[in-house]
């Protein structure tokens, strides 16, 4: 069952991608190969969803989307590491640290930090995945301190 919604969720992806080519619309071409990456991504096809992956960065370039960038290099670190290639996951997930933190996503540089410890630690580099974990972790923690601050300003959103 699942499969099939995989395979339905790709041909939506694709008729997407495809109608946003013919638009001439490259904001949701770029949203629609993202989508197609990941779809390929989800049925363990990381050689096809790089593929969409570096169409999409193409794009994103051009229109000088830096967290859009990140994410892509972040996905085809994903696609990379899911392919045993721990030392090239590390380095796509290096390279969206620089776009991540131009776009100022601290969610999106804690996760990347965190990605980074576990190849790390699956390279057996123990004491280089400690210190990204702890990277990670301080992102991770602004982010609690930002959203605790946000609820003791409005009292009322903490009243039970």
């Amino acid at each position: 069952m699942r499969r099939t919604n995989t395979n339905q969720s790709q041909l939506f992806a694709n008729r997407a991608y495809d109608l946003a080519k013919h638009r001439k619309d490259s904001a949701q071409v770029l949203e629609s190969l993202f989508n197609v990456g990941i779809s390929y991504d989800i049925v363990g096809d990381p050689s096809k969803s790089l593929i969409k992956y570096k169409e999409a960065e193409r794009i994103a370039k051009l229109l000088h989307d830096n967290r859009s960038l990140a994410y892509l290099t972040m996905y085809k670190g994903s696609a990379t590491e899911y392919q045993g290639n721990y030392a090239d996951a590390i380095v796509f997930f290096k390279e969206a640290l620089v776009y991540m933190e131009k776009s100022k996503d601290s969610t999106g540089l804690s996760a990347l930090w965190n990605n980074i410890g576990i190849n790390y630690q699956k390279a057996s580099g123990f004491a280089q995945s400690v210190a990204a974990f702890e990277k990670g972790l301080a992102y991770a923690s602004n982010n609690i301190k930002r959203k605790i601050s946000f609820t003791s300003t409005w009292p009322i959103l903490t009243k039970p």
